[in-house]
């Protein structure tokens, strides 16, 4: 009899727990599908300032046209697009330095140094201040030169040659010392453009052969206005390649779900090698040009694709 009972509570727990998950379920389902029409679309169920999603206006076309719904990153219509802007550089910056070869180590160093201190004796009488001159490299390294090397004796392992004289002779190539190679280059800011041509030459004629005049480039201190320039032309060609897309699809654009934007700073480069001798040879100065840079925003972007209005 007790047996009877447990059975028969079990079996009453087990239905009063299959209609509570019931309840539940049918609970669940009307608060998902209540802010859906029956259409589909999206109705809020509240305002802004409740914290609620407010509905969305629909227009014909533009940004924030359609109807509100999920978006899951895939549909959508893709775009993409590019805005410039150029402007004149106002800061120059010279790469140079000096290179010294002795046979060894101590004398190439005091070489380099003798040069480098009438390269920054240059630098010093022509106005640049401390904070615009920056070591970028400094080395002391050995020189080798492949040296061929034939011993001739007693007959040997490995690879072997006759010599004239009916000797076993054996040839390798050895590594040797020729002596160290001592360099230093600087990253020097030339704020006043029409200097820098100047500054190469007079370096040249103070460090001599030891000078190396790696390279100019040029660059624009505060970039903002350039990059705000181009970053709305950039969006401006963006909302306008979305609309096109959608007209030529037959469909109604819808919001602006997502927006990447990416910089590109493109920087002309001109390198200057400079020599004494070939400065001497040509009897004329450095000529630097400064041309243009251009700063160039890409951003691309997803919106909703939407029904077209009724005309």
């Amino acid at each position: 009899m007790a047996k009877l009972t447990r059975i028969a509570n079990f079996r009453l727990l087990f239905l009063l727990a299959s209609l509570a998950l019931l309840f539940t379920t049918a609970c669940w389902a009307g608060a998902v599908r209540a802010p859906f029409d029956e259409d589909g679309s999206y109705r809020a169920t509240g305002d802004s300032a409740s914290g609620g999603w407010a509905p969305y206006s629909a227009g014909k076309s533009g940004y924030g046209a359609g109807r509100i719904g999920p978006y899951d990153g895939a549909q959508g219509v893709h775009v993409g697009a590019t805005g410039t802007a150029s402007g004149v550089p106002d800061l120059a910056i010279v790469n140079l330095g000096v290179e010294s070869i002795e046979d060894t180590a101590s004398e190439a160093r005091s070489k380099a140094a003798e040069a480098m201190a009438s390269v920054m004796a240059v630098l010093m009488e022509a106005g640049i201040e401390d904070r615009d001159i920056q070591t970028q490299y400094f080395n002391i390294s050995p020189r080798y030169q492949s040296v061929r090397v034939t011993e001739c004796g007693e007959e040997q392992e490995g690879v072997t040659q006759l010599g004239g004289d009916g000797e076993n002779c054996i040839t390798r190539w050895e590594q040797e010392l020729t002596g160290y190679s001592v360099s230093n280059h600087v990253s020097v800011n030339v704020r006043e453009l029409d200097q820098a041509g100047t500054i190469i030459d007079q370096v040249t004629a103070a460090a001599g052969d030891l000078v190396r005049v790696n390279g100019v480039s040029f660059t624009i201190e505060d970039i903002d206005p350039l990059r705000e320039q181009a970053r709305n032309e950039a969006m401006g060609k963006l909302q306008e390649n979305a609309e096109e897309l959608a007209e030529l699809a037959g469909v109604g654009l819808g919001r602006l779900v997502h927006l990447q934007e990416s910089t590109a700073y493109i920087e002309p480069f001109q390198t200057v090698f400079a020599r004494n001798q070939f400065l001497a040879a040509a009897e004329a100065d450095t000529s630097i040009s400064v041309g243009e840079l251009d700063v160039s925003i890409s951003v691309s972007g997803v919106y909703l694709i939407t029904e077209m209005d009724a005309e």
